[in-house]
């Protein structure tokens, strides 16, 4: 790592003790027993992490590692594994560099697991067209693990890689969604399937039609009939976005449903999630009762004899001690709070370079949610794909990246 980085992680520890002393007096009223630890440095990251049955943490890097394949840059990107070894204590293993051939260079949308612990993934550069492929990590003895590229995108103007982690279906299917590229160049979901030994690209939907959704935002979701949930940036009637569906026919094709258009601000820069019922759950970075943002529910409810979905504001953030501008998708703890990222106010900033904070929504006695804790991330920002990985204690595992120098990040922990 560079030396300026080392600089900015040492900077990030004393932004850190300010920012969460300035955080506890302005919001007395949550006070919360918590520790926040910086449990490794890295590389420019943009994506977040993933977790084994273990507790052994996954993730990429942008740049860096030992390959010299990418001119003007220091290594093509890695693959990371963080081991808990005691206490506060990880180990942190490159188990892949990239080297800008076959296998790509510079993964971006993050990873997720199959049932089998094998890791599929993405990158933007690289393999037959120079257009990352999607590739599959597969781990051997010891602590040996082996990459296959699956597929090389680029093979038409619709096929770039997706800006977001990849959705895997009961079959082994890979869906994901692309910011640009598909027919109107505002963006397209995919399914990536192995056709005997042969992995093939087909285009579900593309984007940017009349009154469709543009700049499709997070990882899609899938319902147990197969379904495919998600959100755009912008676009529909009304351009703040829109919640689709996308479901499969018996013919083949898949035909999209607008859930829900969003009216005098909205704008989700992050996915969905389903809770035990199959309601939907998301954030809006701009709109809700105050402008800033808010996190919303869509449930199913039966209206002259039609399942419809009904929009519910759940939160609308307030700019004050509880941040704005919420950027990442949500995540449930096992009673049922909601966990996600927002932009933390400037007076908590203490006049830094921006700063984010981890932000707890409980429901309470009368129904209504409110914001149960806040923590500070140890860093200046937080990628918006990048949801928030929890662990049997519950204690908060997030990734930050330096939006200042852009010189590197760091993966944190809040113990609650």
């Amino acid at each position: 790592m560079k030396n300026h980085t080392r600089l900015h992680v040492q900077q990030s520890f004393i932004w850190f003790s300010t920012c969460l002393l300035a955080l506890v007096v302005g919001t007395a009223h949550l006070a919360h027993a918590q520790t926040e630890t910086v449990i490794a440095s890295t590389e420019l990251n943009y994506a977040g992490m993933v977790s084994d049955s273990a507790g052994n943490l996954y993730g990429v890097t942008n740049t860096g590692g030992s390959s010299t394949n990418c001119s003007g840059f220091e290594g093509c990107g890695t693959v990371f594994e963080l081991s808990p070894a005691g206490g506060t204590t990880w180990t942190q293993t490159t188990i892949y560099n990239f080297q800008n051939l076959a296998d790509g260079s510079f993964p971006f949308g993050g990873l997720v697991f199959d049932a089998a612990g094998n890791l599929y993934g993405t990158n933007t550069a690289g393999g037959t067209y120079n257009a990352g492929v999607a590739f599959k990590l597969s781990p051997g003895s010891g602590s040996s693990w082996t990459l296959t590229p699956l597929y090389s995108f680029g093979q038409s103007n619709q096929s770039v890689p997706p800006s977001s982690p990849l959705t895997l279906d009961a079959a082994g299917n890979l869906y994901g969604i692309t910011l640009g590229g598909g027919r109107y160049f505002f963006g397209s979901a995919f399914k990536l399937s192995n056709v005997a030994g042969v992995w093939k690209e087909q285009i579900l939907h593309s984007f940017g039609g009349p009154g469709d959704g543009e700049k499709p935002y997070g990882p899609l979701v899938i319902d147990r009939q197969g379904n495919l949930y998600g959100t755009t940036l912008a676009g529909g009637s009304t351009t703040w976005g829109v919640v689709f569906e996308l479901s499969h026919q018996p013919s083949g094709a898949w035909t999209e449903n607008l859930l829900y258009t969003f009216a005098s601000g909205g704008s989700p820069e992050a996915g969905l999630i389903f809770d035990s019922a199959h309601n939907l759950y998301g954030t809006t970075n701009t709109g809700g009762a105050h402008g800033v943002g808010g996190v919303f529910r869509l449930t199913r409810v039966n209206q002259n004899g039609n399942l419809v979905w009904k929009y519910i504001q759940l939160y609308s953030f307030t700019a004050g001690a509880d941040g704005s501008n919420p950027a990442s998708p949500l995540t449930f703890d096992a009673s049922g709070n909601l966990y996600g990222t927002d932009a933390a106010s400037a007076t908590t900033c203490q006049g830094f370079y921006g700063c984010w904070q981890v932000f707890k929504l409980s429901v309470g006695s009368t129904g209504s949610w409110h914001i149960a804790a806040l923590y500070p991330i140890p860093a200046q920002s937080d990628p918006a794909d990048a949801s928030l990985v929890l662990d049997s204690s519950g204690d908060i595992f997030g990734t930050a990246y330096d939006n200042h120098y852009f010189s590197g990040a760091e993966v944190y922990e809040v113990t609650q």
